[in-house]
Order: structure tokens, then sequence, then C-alpha cells
């Protein structure tokens, strides 16, 4: 049997009806060269049954719940391909993703990594995808990636990348003791051993965007103990490379920026960013969301202005939590 020219790698933890379309986006592309290993990390909600079994390019592996990270470690074990491709299980591929972005790559042989444009949604797709570019959107070197996403807070969404076979066995496995920015981790890494990060804006994911159980899980003190664990190495794999004011800098207002996002769920941790801030450069604390916050940082402090944003928040987590519910809509 020939070896497929991609592998696509999908963890999946009780998806719901987010499985399926999922799949369905990977198996309809028009790259049709591929194969998919889904990995299912101890399901109970029988999202993985419901799959079709009659394509022979998918392949179900299964295990024990050990997290996305040791899920896609698994499907790496067993993927065959040139390439590489890791899809979350609520995620969706553009009919043509792969397609734009194999032909992209064979015009730049010397690529071992690209990304491609992206978009949110909630429910469904848009008609007419709504792309918003920014300063990842581009070829580049990739220290002058990283000083783009940590200074300015961009990210690239997972199901964008394309690596080579031979740059993910060199870097090695995603790290199975991150949750919350495992992607960032591992992708900092994958890039920072490359001399170039490609980008090929015909090659379209989508994002799905507002899941309350995600975003409730995202401020639990476990997954913001895994982001700053995530900024610790991203650092670290980044100063290893170029040790310069731009890095720092840039590193600085990342950690400026985790001191925020964990206040007041994670106060200790909190802290000990803004500690790390300061030891990069210089702590800026900067509290986002809607203009009352921000007017309200100024003459009450940051922190202060974070706990009553966190009181809004999270109340609207749980009314959007209880639409869902209303509507059956499962969780990711």
């Amino acid at each position: 049997m020939t070896d497929p020219r991609v592998s696509i790698i999908v963890p999946a933890f009780n998806a719901g009806s987010w499985l399926k379309p999922c799949v369905e986006s990977i198996l309809a592309q028009t790259a049709g060269d591929l194969e998919v290993l889904l990995v299912d990390d101890g399901s109970s909600d029988g999202s993985v049954d419901e799959l079709p079994r009659s394509d022979s390019r998918l392949k179900v592996l299964r295990q024990e719940n050990r997290g996305a990270a040791a899920a896609r470690n698994r499907g790496l074990s067993e993927a065959r391909g040139r390439w590489i491709s890791f899809v979350d299980a609520d995620d969706l591929l553009h009919r043509d993703k792969l397609r734009h972005q194999l032909a992209y790559l064979a015009e730049n042989p010397r690529l071992e990594l690209t990304s491609g444009s992206w978009c949110r949604f909630v429910d469904q797709p848009p008609a007419v995808p709504q792309v918003i570019a920014d300063n990842l959107w581009r070829p580049q070197p990739p220290v002058p990636w990283q000083i783009n996403a940590l200074s300015q807070n961009l990210m690239m969404q997972p199901a964008a990348w394309l690596a080579s076979r031979a740059l993910v066995e060199r870097v090695g496995p995603w790290n199975p003791a991150l949750s919350l920015n495992d992607d960032g981790e591992y992708f900092a890494r994958l890039m920072l051993a490359t001399e170039q990060v490609g980008f090929c804006a015909r090659a379209l994911s989508f994002y799905r965007s507002g899941s309350d159980q995600s975003l409730s899980a995202g401020r639990s003190a476990a997954h913001f103990k895994s982001a700053v664990t995530a900024l610790e190495l991203i650092g670290r794999h980044l100063l290893a490379v170029e040790d310069s004011d731009a890095v720092r800098s840039a590193l600085a207002a990342g950690w400026s920026r985790l001191a925020v996002e964990c206040y007041p769920y994670a106060p200790d941790l909190s802290l000990s960013c803004e500690v790390s801030a300061r030891d990069h450069g210089q702590f800026q604390p900067a509290v986002g969301g809607g203009r009352w916050v921000r007017r309200l940082a100024g003459p009450l402090g940051w922190r202060l202005a974070r706990r009553l944003q966190a009181t809004v928040y999270d109340l609207g987590y749980r009314q959007l939590g209880q639409r869902r519910a209303a509507r059956k809509v499962p969780h990711a």
C-alpha cells in the first residue's frame, strides 16, 4: 500500500455532534491523498461510533483519557504521510485547504512548515468567510514570527498548519504535561527548528469559538498553570535561538498579558507572571475586553477592573451554557 501524502491527526474526547462534520470536512478535501487518524481519547458520548466507516482513509485509534497532547502523540506514532496536520475535533477545513497548501509547498520546496488563513465561527461556518489578517499572515523567519505573536497577542489556530514529517520527527512529540497553549509551545519548537515559516493565504480553515465548557475550563487553576509553563518553555526555546532586546521585550509583553489573564482566578500565578515580565523588561498590564473595562482600569486599577470583568464574564458564560443545554448542543 502506498503511503499517503498527508496524515491528519484528530484528537477527540466527547466531541458530540461536532466530530462528524469535522471528519467529513477532512475526507472531502480535493487533495484526496491523505489518511485521517482519529484518536478517541476515552470518549463516553458515542460520537466516535457515529463516524462513517466505509472510507478506508479513516483509521480510529482508541486509548484511555490522557489529554489532547497525548492523543496527538498516539496519532503521530501511526502516521505514514510525508506531511502532518493536526485538526481539533470541533474545527473544520475548507474543501480546498490542503490542495492549496500542497501546491504552495511545491512552489517553495525548501519550506518545512506553513500556515494558512482561518476564521472563527460558532455554530456554522460563514458562507462568506470573514478573515482578519494580522502580522502572522505572511512568510517570515521564526523569531520575528514569535515576536509578533507575543508582543501583539496574535495566534495561529492549529488546523492552519502543515508540517513536514521530517521536521516533526526532528523536534519530537507534543508535551503531554500541557493543556492550555500546548499548541503554542509545540509549534514554537517546530518553527524555531526551521529557517522560514511559510504562509498560504488560500489555505482556509475554520476555528470554532464560543464553547461554554472550553471557556470555563480555560479559567481553571490547572489550565492557567499550563499556560504559565507553556510560556516559560516558549521563552526558553526562543532565547536559545536569539537573546535580544526585541525578544525579551516580546516575552515581557506575553508575561504581562498572562498576569492579567490569570487574575483573579489564580492570583499566585498572576504575581509570578508579573515578576517574569519585570525580569524580561517591563510589566505593562492591559485589561482587554469592552471599552467600559478599559475606562475603569485607569481610576480603579487593573486588578479591580479585572475582578469586575470576571464577574460579568462568568455570568455570561453561565447564561450561554443554559442556552446551549436548552438547545441540546453538545460540548467540545
